[in-house]
């Protein structure tokens, strides 16, 4: 049985849970933990490790089962690391180890092109959509060899080629939506950013249709065999538009996008409604609800979603608050969404990313394989450092009260692996927790 740990290095990842032999007895033979990492679908780089079950006992001098991640399109190889020197702790106590194995977490960007994002807002040296793509370029590539990516732009003509300046609310619904596949990161990050360089912003906002294709890609299309956690990245400047069918703003100048967008002009209550005959362009008017039904289909299928607010969105940020809610996926510092400040420039944009991408990769809470038989003969080492449980600031606790028991990183030291994760993290079981 294997259980999910989001723990992931800049290196080879690999993560083992030692135990004193003092408590436990010896290991158990069930798996010898020599097996292959299933990383993702054949082509696909590997992200995250779990723990494998069974263990490989081989008395003091330590476990000897190693695991190799990774696969044809280059993701890393995850061998057990040397085992660590003397911490310091009872030398009586014989020890049992477990290996890691890999595990892929998998994001489509789903990036609105829409006109709008050609306009260069205050805070920022050039226009949204060319800090964008330098906000991509720097962000993801920090975890490149750690993720894998995909991209799909709206709105888009697959017949339109890179200029895409009349496409409209163009979005297909199947995979010629998709301007990259979900491939390891290594690959697909110089992709993604050369389609956004190439592309020029135009057209309106189909959000809802453009998160369809993503639905499309991930259940029935190419990205349903991929292995792993999948994700999506909505990020947009404006409010979702582009649905012929909408009436929302009939009768409701607040629901008419070129009203909220402050373009209305003319002394015109509604300028949804056409002024020469008095018909509605229902294709301007805000489908929220339509993003939201599509956001959550997506979290039905256990796809959760990111919501960017780009600067532009700022009249539409309780919309964006109720697609992020829907998502899962609620920004923790607020609002739900994860806003980009128009002061921030490319800078914050990269900041935003980075932080989505990065709490993806890295995180507090490890399932364990086995629960401790006493919580308060553990200890823990990070990086082959002993961590003592109360230090200021810091330190773990362990929650054994559900399946599976997890060890959680607190304060600075969750901070820390946050920020820049761990080669590994070792268990010590049988011997007093040292504080």
């Amino acid at each position: 049985m294997r259980h999910a740990l989001r723990i992931l290095t800049t290196t080879s990842l690999a993560l083992t849970a030692t135990m004193m032999a003092c408590s436990l007895g010896g290991g158990d033979d069930d798996d010898d933990g020599n097996g292959p990492a299933q990383g993702g679908s054949s082509g696909s780089g590997g992200s995250s490790v779990s723990l494998m079950g069974g263990s490989n006992s081989t008395g003091a001098t330590g476990g000897t089962g190693n695991t190799s991640g990774g696969n044809a399109s280059g993701g890393t190889s995850a061998m057990k690391p040397p085992e660590c020197e003397d911490l310091g702790l009872d030398k009586e106590c014989g020890t049992s180890s477990q290996t890691a194995d890999i595990k892929t977490v998998n994001m489509m960007l789903v990036i609105d092109k829409s006109g709008s994002m050609d306009d260069t807002p205050d805070g920022f040296d050039d226009s949204k959509w060319v800090s964008l793509g330098s906000a991509l370029k720097t962000s993801l590539a920090g975890v490149a060899d750690q993720m894998n990516f995909g991209l799909i732009l709206y709105p888009y003509d697959p017949d339109a080629g890179d200029e895409q300046t009349d496409v409209t609310c163009k979005v297909t619904d199947d995979e010629t939506a998709v301007r990259v596949h979900v491939d390891a990161g290594t690959k697909t990050v110089t992709q993604i950013v050369r389609s956004v360089t190439n592309t020029v912003p135009a057209g309106g906002t189909p959000t809802a249709a453009a998160l369809n294709a993503a639905y499309n890609y991930y259940t029935t299309g190419a990205g349903a065999d991929l292995t792993g956690d999948k994700y999506v990245l909505l990020a947009t400047d404006g409010g979702p538009n582009c649905n012929s069918l909408s009436t929302s703003c009939q009768a409701n100048a607040d629901k008419c996008t070129v009203n909220l967008d402050g373009r209305c002009t003319g002394g015109r209550p509604n300028c949804c409604i056409n002024p020469s005959n008095g018909s509605l362009i229902s294709e301007q008017c805000l489908d929220d609800e339509e993003v939201i039904k599509s956001i959550k289909k997506l979290a039905d299928a256990h796809i959760p979603t990111f919501v960017v607010g780009i600067p532009g969105t700022e009249a539409y940020a309780s919309y964006l608050d109720a697609f992020a809610m829907a998502g899962g996926k609620e920004n923790p510092a607020g609002p739900k969404y994860y806003a980009v400040a128009a002061n921030g420039g490319v800078d914050g944009l990269a900041d935003v990313f980075s932080t989505i991408v990065t709490q993806l990769v890295h995180s507090c809470d490890i399932p364990l394989d086995q629960a401790p038989a006493d919580v308060n003969k553990v200890n823990v080492a990070i990086d082959c450092e002993l961590k003592s449980k109360e230090e200021p600031d810091g330190g773990w606790e362990l929650d054994v009260s559900g399946a599976p028991a997890l060890l959680k990183l607190k304060g600075t030291t969750c901070d820390k692996v946050q920020v820049s994760g761990a080669k590994r993290v070792d268990l010590y079981y049988g011997c007093q927790t040292i504080l």
